[in-house]
């Protein structure tokens, strides 16, 4: 039931040059954006945890100028995020595949490299309480 679902959500991902960037999964997108909660229905409905999402969610989070809109009301938190993620079978120790394309956050791109762990994006950041969720797992 989900894996149908899965594999229409994983399929629309951005490839601006598959042969150089890597493909991007809408989950993805709407983490590096900080869209916490369109990231947990994506994530709810069977999107892969195993893409990437859980590092690039682990720096995302620290970054001071992710904040919601004024008018947008975000009721969903990262830490749900990465919980949930966890919960769904995301290996804490997985790293991001490749460079992520810039997108809409201002033009930032994430901190660590591309080959470093949520652990060590969490670590990096000071972020006790993502780095103890990870070690648990």
């Amino acid at each position: 039931m989900v894996s149908a679902q899965a594999s229409w959500i994983d399929a629309s991902m951005y490839c601006p040059r598959p042969a150089t960037v890597r493909c991007t999964s809408a989950a993805m997108i709407a983490i590096l954006n900080g869209h916490w909660g369109l990231a947990k229905i994506l994530i709810d409905h069977g999107s892969d945890v195993n893409d990437g999402s859980l590092p690039l969610a682990a720096d995302v989070k620290n970054l001071d100028f992710l904040r919601p809109a004024q008018d947008r009301v975000e009721t969903v938190t990262a830490l749900d995020v990465i919980e949930d993620m966890l919960d769904k079978g995301a290996k804490p120790d997985s790293t991001l595949p490749g460079p992520i394309p810039v997108l809409h956050n201002f033009g930032t791109n994430v901190k660590g490299p591309v080959d470093s762990t949520a652990l060590y994006r969490a670590a990096k950041a000071s972020d006790v309480t993502v780095v103890k969720l990870l070690i648990a797992k």
